[in-house]
């Protein structure tokens, strides 16, 4: 094929070094590919090859680069699927294999938010009591969502390398995707999968880790197909984007309270934290009484299924997306518990919790500071983490700061430039509008807040305010006690609280006119 393709030796030689003899031997002995289908398949390795490793290019040939730049854009995207589709409880042999996760008993906190909501509308009110209350309507129905909770297999991508240190600054390239005013939703998600697993790669060392990067790609592709791109909101783009957050965090101070091995873990389960979201919430499943609330006995529902899903398209035979294979058991035990943690308090409903809980180590920070002669969180830090919270349990402090991190990513939409914070907050909102509206066809109850649609500037942009004022800022307050490095995220939150506060003056005002 090579010969075919006028492929000089040195580019040949290349490939099958970097991506791996045997990969070749695979493609060339799949007997039931014709020529073009192997040539489309070896399009998508390659592409998601050298999104990860630009360097390369600089070692092809020229009639490499030339056959390579002719192909044009949809050449480089081919991509090939296979219709294999698994129910995601029962990829696994036995029921060992399926995640099983409990949640205990949450305290509510509503007594805490009465004051702060106080004067609020009745649809605001419910906005923020719906993640300190349990739902207490449970109806028949529910929509047949033949997607949820299932994974899509594909073919698996070739083997590779890893190569920079953990916290290593990241190369010249790459600095784009970390910034806060980076668009994501302007990207394609197939084009992500490469970025996804370049920073991956550049920001942790791999091999250290045991992580093979081959089955790292893989995966990373299978999380992207997983997520369903339909969604206005909950897509890889989402995931993409809380990652990236995460990473920005960790460059500000984060990485004190990690290990590598967590460090690797939480990106992980930023990535994974929607995967296979159906654009519903969890109360919606719950009242419809979805097969998923059934099966995650109406606790945590969607957020156990993201990380069932995640181990799944991880550890089975058919995905062969196994880049953990190499980690002795303790080693995965402590990766595998450190995603489900992470994506686990992704649930809204311990939103307030974590609030509570991040202050009392802000605190405790400032304390230590102020008894060390730095009573300013801002001037740089002359004494470690671990000496700041020397009188806490570090162990549990470090395990809030990482699950308190991706979940400040998942909410960072608000704290984005306004032209940002603004499409993301549309398309949530889009998604809101589509329940309420299949909710109402099911005879369901449906929150207030979630019927008007986005078009509706008066409601939008009230919801907005409620969303920073309630939720947000009191949260970002204290994240950036401990990580003073994102004050800017609060400003920015302040910025774009006034614009809606604007927006919402002038729509009024039109009215009453």
């Amino acid at each position: 094929d090579f010969e075919l393709w006028g492929w000089g030796p040195a580019s040949a030689a290349l490939m099958a070094s970097a991506m791996g003899e045997s990969y070749f031997a695979d493609v060339a002995a799949a007997q039931t590919l014709a020529s073009e289908q192997r040539l489309e398949k070896f399009l998508e390795d390659l592409a998601v090859f050298l999104l990860t490793h630009p360097k390369k290019f600089a070692s092809l040939e020229e009639g490499t680069l030339a056959w390579l730049r002719g192909l044009g854009k949809d050449g480089t995207n081919a991509s090939v699927h296979s219709d294999d589709t698994t129910d995601a409880a029962s990829v696994g042999s036995n029921e060992d294999d399926v995640v099983t996760v409990q949640v205990g008993p949450r305290r509510s906190l509503q007594r805490r938010m009465t004051a702060a909501i106080q004067g609020q509308s009745q649809s605001m009110q419910h906005f923020i009591t719906q993640w300190v209350e349990d739902g207490d309507v449970i109806r028949e129905g529910g929509p047949k969502l033949q997607n949820l909770g299932r994974t899509k297999m594909s073919l698996a991508q070739p083997a590779g390398r890893a190569s920079m240190l953990v916290g290593r600054p990241l190369a010249h390239d790459t600095q784009a995707l970390l910034q806060w005013d980076f668009d994501v939703l302007a990207q394609d998600s197939r084009q992500l999968v490469g970025s996804t697993v370049q920073l991956l790669d550049e920001y942790n060392d791999l091999a250290a880790l045991k992580v093979d990067a081959g089955p790292l790609r893989t995966w990373v592709k299978l999380i992207q197909e997983n997520y369903h791109e339909t969604n206005a909101y909950h897509n890889f783009n989402h995931a993409f984007n809380v990652m990236a957050v995460v990473l920005i965090m960790l460059s500000q101070g984060g990485v004190d309270f990690c290990t590598e091995r967590s460090q690797f873990a939480i990106l992980v389960g930023a990535l994974a934290h929607d995967v296979g979201h159906p654009g519903f919430n969890n109360d919606y499943l719950v009242k419809s009484r979805h097969s998923l609330a059934i099966r995650y006995n109406d606790q945590s529902v969607l957020e156990a299924m993201h990380a069932s899903v995640a181990f799944e398209l991880l550890l089975s035979p058919k995905t062969q997306a196994n880049f953990a294979a190499g980690m002795e058991r303790e080693e995965f035990d402590d990766f595998r518990k450190t995603v489900i943690m992470v994506i686990l308090a992704t649930d809204m409903k311990v939103h307030f919790e974590l609030v509570d809980k991040i202050e009392a180590v802000a605190e405790a920070m400032d304390r230590a500071r102020e008894q060390m002669g730095e009573p300013d969180a801002s001037v740089a830090r002359c004494m470690s983490t671990c000496e700041l919270l020397m009188d806490r349990d570090f162990s549990a402090d470090r395990a809030l700061v990482l699950k308190s991190m991706v979940h400040a990513g998942d909410v960072s939409n608000p704290a984005l430039p306004m032209h940002l914070a603004k499409a993301w907050a549309y398309r949530v909102v889009m998604e809101f509008h589509a329940q309420a509206e299949q909710e109402k066809s099911e005879g369901l109850p449906c929150a207030p807040f979630m019927e008007p649609h986005p078009d509706e500037t008066l409601p939008f942009a009230k919801l907005q305010i409620g969303f920073i004022s309630h939720v947000v800022r009191p949260y970002w307050l204290q994240i950036v006690r401990i990580l003073p490095g994102l004050r800017d995220r609060v400003e920015q939150l302040e910025e774009n609280l006034k614009v809606w506060e604007t927006i919402v003056a002038e729509e009024e005002g039109s009215s009453a006119a």
